[in-house]
């Protein structure tokens, strides 16, 4: 008795989520606040009933995929879900949130840019200790093709974001992916004829 139904509860998340683009900043983190507390809900009637929580948390990701990684307003939430799914079901049911999240980062103004690198930051190191287990090809696979596009892609804007917002995420992470890195871009200035000084101002 007493247990929200999962229509009940995405219908509080569609609620929820008609606030994310607010102007008013208060208005967002709320919002983020009480999607968040919605997963723990979840979560918590789950274990008290014995139900499986992932059917809902998969129609829950789809919902946020159907809005669009060009919005700000998802990438908190994306966050909170990921935690519940962890990063390799995560990444099984949204297969491409990190190439949008890099694409959108790369193109995107600045509120917009930070709200997607901050998503990659938390996934990106999850994904490598718990998801990948230190696996540094593996982990390197599920974004270098993307970044590396990003460092050298003809806007200057999005060269910068990538470079400034993008770039110290996965050098952070484990520094031992510069190595690669540089190659892949070395790689690229041979087949389509960057200069070395695009090469060099990619990861400066």
């Amino acid at each position: 008795h007493g247990a929200l139904a999962p229509s009940d509860l995405l219908g509080l998340a569609a609620l929820v989520s008609s606030s994310w683009e607010d102007p008013l900043s208060l208005i967002v983190r709320t919002s983020h606040s009480c999607y968040g507390s919605l997963l723990e809900c979840h979560d918590l009637q789950c274990r008290l009933i014995g139900v499986d929580p992932l059917p809902l948390l998969k129609k829950l990701c789809d919902g946020l995929t159907a809005v669009g990684f060009h919005k700000k307003g998802i990438y908190t939430p994306l966050m909170h879900l990921s935690k519940r799914l962890g990063p390799l079901r995560t990444l099984e049911l949204c297969p491409n949130c990190i190439r949008e999240s890099i694409g959108t980062a790369g193109h995107a103004n600045d509120a917009t840019c930070t709200a997607a690198a901050g998503f990659l930051k938390h996934f990106s190191r999850t994904l490598l200790s718990e998801g990948l287990r230190s696996d540094l090809r593996a982990w390197m696979d599920t974004w270098q093709g993307p970044l590396t596009a990003a460092l050298v892609h003809q806007g200057q804007g999005a060269r910068q974001n990538a470079s400034l917002y993008l770039l110290p995420i996965f050098l952070e992470a484990d520094p031992r992916c510069l190595a690669v890195l540089l190659s892949s871009l070395l790689s690229r200035k041979n087949e389509e004829g960057l200069g070395q000084s695009e090469v060099a101002a990619a990861v400066s």
